[in-house]
């Protein structure tokens, strides 16, 4: 029975052990921050982000956006329920080396401190940060946290949103059940 209590407290403590204010701890390598995700940073050279991963969980693929070539390194990460879909996706640019301009999420085990990241909601990013506006990107929503570079997609059917919205860029007219589907890292 004392054995027990003292499980129980030490249970009851892990949050506190997790959550400091409003912060939570996230595992290094799954770690959304201010131009970065985990592993991975704006501005790193391709050599130092092929040396970070297991070649057998990378590719180089050209993202064709805008009909441009775009070349970039899809990362699928030890895990991954779907391997169809990257965990994350590394876009690369030219200055002076091959650097990393740009990281997609897909994964939902990357965090921000805050414990944001895909699967959440925008109510959830609202609580969290102050967004600097929403904007709509093809058939998507953006919610743009300038703080930290980051972008948040959601998933969205564009004919529910209240045609007022488009007209005020009125964050309260969205639905805070939005769901963020994807995370781009700037």
């Amino acid at each position: 029975m004392k054995h027990l209590k003292w499980t129980v407290i030490s249970l009851a403590l892990v949050p506190a052990l997790l959550y400091a204010g409003d912060r939570i701890h996230v595992e290094e390598q799954y770690l959304l921050a201010k131009r970065r995700a985990g592993l991975i940073e704006i501005g790193m050279t391709v050599d130092d982000l092929l040396m970070r991963f297991n070649r057998s969980d990378i590719k180089l693929v050209d993202l064709n956006l805008l009909g441009k070539f775009t070349p970039a390194i899809e990362i699928y990460l030890g895990g991954t329920a779907r391997r169809s879909i990257a965990s994350v996706t590394a876009e690369i640019g030219w200055r002076k080396e091959f650097n990393v301009t740009r990281i997609t999420v897909y994964d939902a085990r990357f965090r921000t401190d805050r414990g944001i990241g895909v699967g959440s909601t925008l109510g959830d990013i609202k609580k969290s940060y102050k967004i600097s506006r929403v904007t709509s990107a093809g058939s998507n929503l953006v919610a743009v946290v300038g703080k930290l570079r980051m972008d948040f997609i959601l998933k969205v059917d564009l004919a529910s949103i209240p045609q007022q919205f488009f007209k005020t860029g009125g964050l309260y007219l969205l639905p805070d059940n939005l769901e963020v589907v994807s995370i781009i890292v700037n």
